[in-house]
């Protein structure tokens, strides 16, 4: 019993140390020039309000495709993630659709529902005034791509999420 407890502190050692010593920049730098994004993740918001709309809808609707997702305290992008899609339509409605991953747990495969912008705080919010209401706050939006980020509670625990969508 005492080896087995002494391997795994050696096991969560090494992983602890394995996480402090990856170097993301020298990894990018690394990544074959087909394998790195095709898009810059904005750091701007659009000057009005009319423009922020027209970006996440557009005349109609537009489809966001997943790129990134991290969950705070883990290392890279949650890959159960990245096959997600949501449209934002022109009519405040939107859809979301999980992909063929599953994360888990009580993970919804589809849903839809209604969001408002509300600018002043540059949030979206889906599903406002009921149990399934969530705020995430837009922090870029920028020629087809969007930057979130938001809060989710894991078993009762509050974790911050960031995640980039492109349009489709």
């Amino acid at each position: 019993m005492k080896s087995a407890v002494r391997m795994l502190s050696l096991l969560m050692t090494l992983i602890v140390i394995a996480c402090n010593s990856f170097d993301q920049d020298a990894f990018d730098q690394g990544l074959e020039d087909s394998q790195k994004p095709s898009y810059i993740v904005p750091n701007t918001i659009p000057a009005t309000e009319i423009q922020f709309k027209q970006s996440l809808h557009g005349e109609d609707k537009k489809a966001w495709i997943a790129q990134e997702f991290k969950l705070e305290g883990l290392l890279g992008d949650q890959d159960c993630r990245l096959d997600d899609s949501m449209v934002l339509s022109l009519d405040g409605t939107y859809q979301f659709d999980a992909g063929s991953m599953s994360c888990g747990g009580n993970d919804l495969k589809t849903k839809s529902g209604v969001y408002r912008v509300d600018y002043g705080n540059h949030k979206l919010i889906f599903d406002e005034g009921t149990s399934d209401e969530v705020s995430v706050t837009v922090s870029g939006l920028d020629q087809g791509v969007i930057s979130l980020k938001g809060e989710v509670d894991i078993f009762g625990v509050s974790m911050d999420i960031k995640g980039v969508y492109t349009v489709e």
